[in-house]
């Protein structure tokens, strides 16, 4: 799972190219973060003075600088990571704890926030809402597969009980392909290493302002705006729910380990009574 909580950015100025910055990021330390940017704006800098042309790092293969909220533990270890995006939104992210988002077509020409600046690109998704019929098609050829199905603003989201899954697994992949997983968030789980489901509302859909800063903060100053921002967004948020559970299938047995993560899911994302978002 590729977040991380301490964040450093070192910068130069390069003749003939101007400012090059780069991050560094460490589980362990402020100081580990801030070598690593060194060590990567170094190799960077070599590369502008040797005439050499800098790569543009794709997006999908960064870890994600996001703020680390809380976590969940199972078995003396972390399973989960409650991470706050670069729009505001809480994010649970799960090492094994299988999410699936499904889209539906009548929002395909929406804004695509993360996975649309990750990959640049929409893609199709199903014509009709025939997701229900599918999950139950799916769950049915898996044996002992129980499932969780949410109703989201965009579509539906999938929540696995029954078993857990490696992100990068063939098996993981090719549930989330079955159940009609959107193709970038598909891309999303196994470049990040995790699942990932948004369980707070955008904030242009609930009425909040935009976050005034994006994470890591630069000083005191930028965090106390932040946290000013989020009281006035859970003010906001807390009206609004993010999915609300439509059906479960299959198997009623609860994996170890799924349980704390299905627990936080529905407390944050089924909470409030106006309309999805």
């Amino acid at each position: 799972m590729k977040l991380f909580r301490h964040w450093a950015r070192a910068t130069a100025t390069v003749d003939g190219f101007g400012d090059l910055n780069r991050w560094g990021c460490s589980q362990e330390s402020h100081d580990d973060a801030l070598r690593q940017a060194k060590v990567s704006l170094s190799r960077a800098v070599d590369v502008i003075h040797s005439g050499g042309r800098l790569e543009r790092y794709p997006y999908a293969d960064r870890s994600l600088r996001e703020e680390i909220v809380d976590t969940v533990q199972a078995d003396d270890r972390i399973t989960g990571m409650l991470s706050r995006n670069a729009y505001g939104s809480l994010v649970l992210n799960t090492t094994n704890v299988f999410f699936a988002d499904i889209d539906l077509a009548e929002t395909a020409l929406q804004p695509r926030g993360l996975l649309q600046r990750l990959f640049g690109q929409r893609v199709p998704v199903p014509a009709v809402d025939n997701v229900v019929e599918t999950v139950d098609r799916v769950v049915q050829s898996r044996s002992g597969l129980g499932l969780r199905l949410y109703k989201t603003a965009a579509g539906y989201r999938a929540l696995v009980t029954s078993q857990t899954y490696e992100p990068t697994s063939s098996d993981a992949i090719q549930l989330l392909r079955d159940l009609g997983s959107d193709p970038m968030y598909v891309k999303l789980c196994q470049v990040q290493e995790c699942f990932r489901a948004r369980v707070s509302p955008k904030y242009w859909r609930c009425g909040a302002q935009q976050p005034p800063h994006r994470f890591p903060w630069h000083d005191d100053a930028q965090e106390l705006a932040i946290r000013e921002w989020e009281a006035a967004y859970h003010v906001c948020a807390n009206r609004f729910a993010t999915c609300r559970l439509v059906q479960t299938f299959g198997s009623e047995s609860i994996a170890s380990g799924v349980q704390p993560i299905v627990k936080m899911h529905d407390e944050l994302a089924l909470m409030g009574e106006a309309m999805l978002a």
